[in-house]
């Protein structure tokens, strides 16, 4: 194996073996349990990836938790932040409640390596739509940043522009789908550390394999309006 391969699997293991034997950064899952997204997983495309067919979402705001692009990671010398969320009493955010399958939730464990799955009182849960949960034992799961490895910071890790698109692409997404009016410009303004970061312009050759991004357009004028330092730090790749 050559050294940069073990490298990457051997980061892999570690983010993975945060959690102890009994894997307390997954609980038990129910029959019919709901997690919210609040980064690529507000993308439907990019969430059925991972699950079956999505067949029921919600637009929601969350109080107790702050996003930000929190999770530093180095797969194959490109150091790239992704976004995450902690525990933060003052602070709130938006994303997308999707009620899954016990085995969509199991494989969602599987994609959200470095994140913990975390219980939500639902009384920190704020309906965009009409939505009213008709079964009280269901659970509503959110994954949360696990305590990482002191990590250097440097300029050297960049936020990729195909990840943000993936991010507001699916803002935009629900923007049209519940006919909201601010959903995407609220998940700019809910994401701290766009000026902490530059930006890698990385739409022509992805640092993630994602597909080609349609509304790049449109998620530029979105982050030139609300953060134009994100846009002034960016940089082509």
């Amino acid at each position: 194996m050559c050294l940069r391969n073990k490298k990457f699997f051997i980061l892999l293991f570690w983010l993975y073996s945060i959690c102890n034997a009994a894997d307390t950064c997954h609980p038990e899952i129910g029959d019919n349990d709901y997690v919210i997204g609040y980064g690529s997983l507000m993308s439907q495309s990019s969430a059925e990836r991972t699950v079956g067919k999505i067949k029921e979402r919600h637009p929601v705001n969350v109080t107790g938790f702050k996003r930000s692009f929190g999770l530093l990671t180095n797969f194959y010398n490109l150091k790239t932040a992704f976004l995450s969320v902690k525990n933060s009493t003052d602070n709130k955010m938006n994303g997308v409640m999707m009620k899954l399958t016990k085995n969509d939730v199991l494989n969602l464990d599987k994609r959200e390596i470095g994140y913990s799955r975390l219980s939500i009182e639902r009384k920190n849960i704020e309906f965009l739509d009409q939505f009213n949960f008709s079964n009280q034992e269901d659970n509503v799961w959110i994954y949360v940043l696990n305590d990482q490895k002191p990590v250097k910071e440097d300029d050297s890790y960049f936020l990729a522009q195909s990840y943000i698109d993936e991010f507001l692409g699916g803002c935009l997404e629900v923007n049209d789908e519940f006919s909201l009016s601010d959903f995407a410009d609220n998940c700019v303004e809910l994401t701290s550390d766009w000026d902490s970061k530059v930006i890698s312009n990385d739409r022509i050759y992805p640092r993630r394999p994602i597909y080609e991004q349609p509304k790049a357009w449109i998620i530029d004028e979105l982050l030139q309006n609300i953060v134009p330092i994100a846009i002034e730090h960016r940089v082509l790749e």
